[in-house]
């Protein structure tokens, strides 16, 4: 085997190895993520000593644990499945088709306090933009409302409200993931849980960038944005704040190196640091999540899942999985990764 020196001095340094990585066995089954081999799509089960691959028919993007042994795996845009996944016994058991017309955007969340699976959809029949409530029990679809704005991304559930993430621009399953929509206009929707109302929606500080995903603490709403437009600008927001209590939202890091702006995954890793990355620009960000102010910045190949287990924290990059602790200490996972990481982990 051919080592390069220089790449493996620059990740020393960069992802200093304090200790051997126990296995993940001893805290679950380990680190779940999207996954692709050649063509075809897996959850893959990582425990840092063996990788699982469950294949699954599309492209799966968010993905949510709904009992001990169960996924509910949603489909990337234009998609119209939904798999629930079996992790004792490592197979799809089931896949649901919406009715033709409607397709998912890729995330949902889970209210413990009705028992609901809430999601994002958008149906192209009629044009709107939509969350639909399923029963967690048996899947099944109970109701569906507006998202309040152009085709809602990711959700989250604060208190009494959902604060869906409008990306605001179209799709259709005939025409895959292109863009149809001329124009980008996103939107944050702050929607009562009680009666679909909304109560206030958002604007981002740039009019081209597009609302992607979510984290929350107590009191603030954090977003990862993204250019979805051909062009590059030089002052782009890429993770912004959204006071709860004044609604208001401030920018957190602005990427003004022309580059495209992008934010893979976001996450709130034990109301103590928010982490973002990004694998257009292949950084990852570290921020404060009291003050919002920028710790850190990394470089690393490709970083795209986030997952919390327990006081670590796991990233999934080009060759394998970063693991964190809470002091932002780093080392590296030494199983090798046979595939291409899709965009995020288990949340």
């Amino acid at each position: 085997m051919v080592i390069n020196r220089r790449r493996l001095m620059t990740y020393l340094i960069a992802f200093p190895l304090t200790r051997v990585l126990p296995s993940l066995e001893t805290i679950g089954y380990g680190v779940i993520s999207a996954n692709k081999i050649n063509s075809q799509y897996f959850i893959s089960i990582d425990s840092g000593r063996k990788a699982s691959q469950i294949p699954i028919k599309f492209q799966p993007h968010g993905i949510l644990l709904t009992k001990p042994d169960q996924l509910i795996v949603i489909g990337k845009r234009p998609s119209d499945l939904l798999a629930v996944v079996d992790l004792k016994n490592k197979r799809v058991s089931k896949t649901i088709h919406l009715p033709y017309g409607r397709h998912f955007w890729g995330h949902a969340v889970i209210d413990t306090d009705s028992q609901s699976l809430y999601a994002t959809e958008y149906d192209f029949e009629n044009e709107t933009s939509i969350i639909s409530e399923w029963s967690l029990n048996d899947l099944k679809q109970k109701s569906f409302f507006q998202s309040h704005g152009i085709s809602g991304h990711d959700l989250i559930i604060s208190e009494n409200t959902l604060i869906c993430a409008n990306g605001g621009f179209l799709t259709s399953p005939e025409f895959g993931r292109m863009i149809l929509s001329e124009e980008v206009t996103s939107s944050l929707s702050v929607i009562d849980k009680g009666n679909y109302n909304l109560i206030a929606s958002v604007k981002p500080p740039e009019n081209h960038m597009s609302f992607r995903h979510l984290c929350q603490t107590k009191d603030t709403v954090f977003v990862g944005l993204q250019n979805k437009t051909k062009q590059y600008y030089k002052n782009e927001t890429t993770i912004a704040a959204l006071d709860k209590s004044s609604m208001k939202l401030t920018s957190v890091v602005t990427q003004n190196d022309g580059n495209k702006g992008y934010i893979t995954s976001i996450t709130n890793f034990k109301d103590q640091f928010i982490v973002a990355t990004s694998h257009v620009n292949n950084s990852i960000y570290f921020i404060d999540a009291k003050t919002n102010s920028v710790l850190k910045v990394v470089n690393e190949q490709s970083p795209q899942g986030i997952q919390v287990v327990k006081d670590k924290m796991y990233i999934t990059v080009e060759n394998g999985i970063l693991e964190i602790d809470d002091e932002l200490n780093y080392q590296a996972k030494s199983l090798p990764h046979i595939g291409f990481w899709q965009n995020h982990c288990l949340t």
